[in-house]
């Protein structure tokens, strides 16, 4: 199996399958190493925005060691019981995304129009394949649900901004260094939906158009044999509440026949064909209704259920041998008669590890931005850090194992420090270091928040049931941290760790422990759920505790990105 994959995504949707995507690295389930070609012209676009905003407040997080190796016993006093060596790790994948988003030439030309003013056969062809308001269309927020008119543009346009891009030069560079460099197979991921505009333009193009330019900017050395292509294709999971101009919700199924006809016509004779296809969708697109809107900052549709199991296809993928037609097609139909679609009906060929993993994330989220009421334990972590006294703080089991030795060998105004005035130092952050509790308050909340609100519209809802919302126990978790030791969190270079980091991973440790049911711990081992009765990952916080958390950390404008455009 390669280390990297490479995902090309197309439009709007595809962009949300790439925020999927990264949420499912945060797991610790992805390659080691992924590289995101975001395709869209339409420049601001609100799925891409939130996108990229997702990769990079992953990143933030990804730059840390989040790997936690524990034990849990199943007896306090006999030491030659059984013990089990327990891992849980997070954020192990390494992100790359490059923006390509830049303008058709159509938007300064002024769109076909100017192309039927040359010559009066070219007029007359356009006049017959093309109305008057899609010759007049400069594009300028994407092909708006008309693939008619993005097949004529997007392939020349990537053709010249595949060459001339810096993002698409450094994506094509990475991609030929991948392919130059081993022997296994380099997973290229295509994902779109086949009933918009550029993801529909983009799939039966895209794959000639990057081997072209990998020919024309990298030399003919590169061994395309090695690129093992796969599809995602999105057909219609989510549905406009209305008709607003080119965007027509009646016409959602139909196109995306006519689409899926054309698509076979053109693998059967073109060099277009990719080695595996994934064709992902809903018999219900209708439960998720969103406002119609055209492009630009206003098109930030909620995420969806959909688009995660497009996340797993691409995990799918990477086990597949390439070039088997037989196999080529792989559509992912759960059982019609079941009342709630959970974690064991999921196309994954370990949906317990995956369970797990995700609660073990999930939680983490939780835990951290919960806010709580008075009293310190029912608080999150971050409410709790930011309210207590220094002197509570010092006094906490885990805050000298974890905290207080590993500052004093690593940072100089922390061992200069008198020991009453070192928790305000470490607490504070302002003007210590990065390895403060205040240094990556904000950008640990942006992630985890994130995390949170794409979860509710994504593993709740309808027929999926990943997810509940419980008042679970989470103080069972602060005092678990007091038997946590340093060992549980150590990392190689401990020297760039920060404190926010360690406590989390302390945290981790303990709800490992407390899961396999560590007798050794001091608290009632059965009080914290990670999974519940139901095969649910049961919460202990409410959506307007995430609000809440963000407008602590003076990121109020985020919920937004993530309801912006959804039908109550």
């Amino acid at each position: 199996m390669s280390d990297h994959m490479f995902i090309i995504t197309g439009g709007g949707t595809g962009a949300k399958v790439a925020e999927s995507f990264i949420h499912l690295c945060a797991t610790g389930r992805g390659p080691r190493n992924v590289h995101i070609l975001m395709v869209d012209t339409d420049t601001s676009n609100g799925n891409v925005t939130r996108a990229r905003k997702t990769a990079d407040a992953y990143n933030a997080m990804q730059r840390y060691d989040w790997s936690v190796q524990t034990t849990a016993s199943s007896s306090r006093w006999n030491p030659l019981a059984s013990s089990e060596d327990v891992e849980a790790g997070l954020f192990g994948t390494n992100i790359t995304l490059y923006s390509l988003t830049e303008q058709l030439d159509t938007v300064i030309s002024g769109g076909l129009n100017t192309a039927s003013t040359t010559e009066e056969d070219t007029r007359q062809v356009l006049e017959l394949l093309y109305d008057e308001s899609e010759r007049e269309a400069t594009c300028d927020d994407g092909f708006r649900a008309r693939p008619n008119l993005g097949c004529l543009h997007l392939s020349e346009h990537l053709n010249n901004v595949l060459v001339s891009n810096k993002n698409a030069q450094n994506f094509l560079g990475a991609l030929a260094n991948a392919a130059t460099g081993t022997a296994s197979n380099i997973p290229v991921m295509v994902t779109a939906s086949v009933f918009g505009g550029t993801g529909a333009s983009l799939i039966p193009v895209v794959r000639e158009c990057v081997e072209r330019a990998l020919d024309r900017t990298q030399g003919t050395m590169v061994n395309k044999g090695r690129l093992q292509w796969n599809a995602i294709k999105i057909l219609p999971h989510y549905q406009p509440r209305e008709r607003k101009e080119s965007v027509d919700p009646d016409r959602f199924l139909l196109d995306t026949a006519s689409a899926l006809q054309f698509y076979s016509k053109v693998y059967r004779t073109s060099d277009a064909m990719y080695d595996g296809v994934y064709v992902i969708g809903s018999d219900n697109p209708g439960r998720n209704q969103v406002e119609a809107h055209l492009g630009s900052d206003k098109q930030s549709n909620p995420p969806y259920f959909e688009e995660l199991i497009a996340g797993l296809a691409m995990l799918d993928a990477i086990g597949q041998p390439g070039g088997d037609r037989r196999t080529q097609v792989r559509v992912f139909v759960p059982d019609i008669n079941l009342a709630k679609l959970q974690w064991q009906h999921l196309p994954y060929s370990n949906t317990g590890a995956l369970r797990e993993q995700f609660a073990y994330l999930l939680h983490l989220a939780a835990f951290h931005l919960r806010q709580g009421g008075q009293e310190d334990f029912s608080k999150g972590l971050d409410r709790m850090i930011a309210s207590m006294s220094p002197g509570h703080l010092k006094q906490l089991g885990w805050y000298s194992s974890i905290i207080d030795r590993w500052a004093n060998s690593h940072f100089a105004q922390y061992q200069q420090a008198g020991k009453q005035d070192r928790p305000a130092l470490i607490q504070d952050g302002a003007a210590a270091g990065e390895w403060t509790f205040g240094a990556r308050q904000t950008e640990v909340a942006e992630y985890f928040a994130r995390l949170l609100l794409w979860a509710e519209s994504t593993l709740k809802g309808g027929e999926v049931s990943l997810l509940s919302h419980t008042r679970s126990d989470y103080s069972a978790i602060h005092q678990a941290m007091a038997n946590v030791s340093a060992d549980d969190v150590e990392v190689d270079q401990e020297e760039t760790d920060t404190a926010m980091v360690r406590t989390l991973r302390a945290a981790l440790a303990a709800m490992a422990r407390l899961h396999h049911k560590d007798v050794r711990l001091k608290v009632d081992v059965d009080a914290f759920r990670l999974i519940d009765s139901d095969s649910c990952i049961p919460l202990g916080i409410t959506t307007p505790e995430v609000h809440q958390a963000l407008h602590l950390n003076k990121r109020n404008n985020i919920p937004d990105e993530y309801t912006r455009t959804r039908v109550a």
